[in-house]
């Protein structure tokens, strides 16, 4: 349904007339597949010149709805500049973002986190990257979004034996290269 209406997405702006309307200035919009980890999100990007928007999200996840301590409790936030090909919140773009969030996570397979299948993990972590996107038009009001982005994640962490209430077993910081942003996101614009 999402790659129909990607494909249809331009048609779809030329009969509502949206190419005729000043680019907007503000808007709303939340991740989708962030919703996938039952991880309420928000995001609201401003326009600050033709080309150029600030675009700020934040998402959370602090409840256990799992069995036998399944774990991903996590809050974040971040903060990306972005330029635009063609004019804000229409076409391609590119952006530099950065961010911070505070984890607390079991059983659950992380790439690149030995141990994250038998480990209680909790701690920090800051990350800066690049990313790519493109906005697609669906009506004057509504747009979808992807975006990918890769750079440096930098946790600081504390790791327990078991999941629940295992000892505590070392302290630590890792640094990597890594995707830093996934989103599909659903926009409504506001003005």
């Amino acid at each position: 349904m999402l790659l129909l209406l990607l494909t249809n997405a331009k048609n779809v702006g030329a009969q509502t007339g949206v190419e005729d309307l000043p680019a907007p200035r503000i808007a709303v919009k939340t991740n989708l597949p962030y919703w996938l980890t039952l991880s309420p999100n928000l995001g609201v990007e401003v326009g600050i010149t033709d080309h150029i928007t600030v675009d700020l999200e934040g998402g959370m996840n602090v409840w256990e709805p799992f069995r036998e301590n399944l774990k991903w409790r996590h809050m974040g936030g971040e903060l990306e500049g972005r330029y635009w090909f063609c004019e804000r919140f229409y076409g391609w773009f590119v952006g530099a973002h950065a961010g911070y969030g505070m984890y607390n996570f079991s059983r659950v397979p992380i790439f690149l986190v030995d141990g994250s299948c038998t480990k209680r993990y909790e701690g920090t972590a800051i990350l800066g990257g690049a990313s790519v996107g493109r906005s697609w038009i669906i009506n004057k009001r509504f747009n979808i979004e992807a975006e990918i982005g890769l750079g440096i994640i930098h946790a600081n962490y504390k790791m327990f034996d078991c999941p629940e209430c295992g000892d505590f077993l070392k302290e630590g910081k890792k640094t990597f290269f890594s995707p830093t942003k996934i989103a599909i996101n659903l926009i409504y614009v506001i003005k």
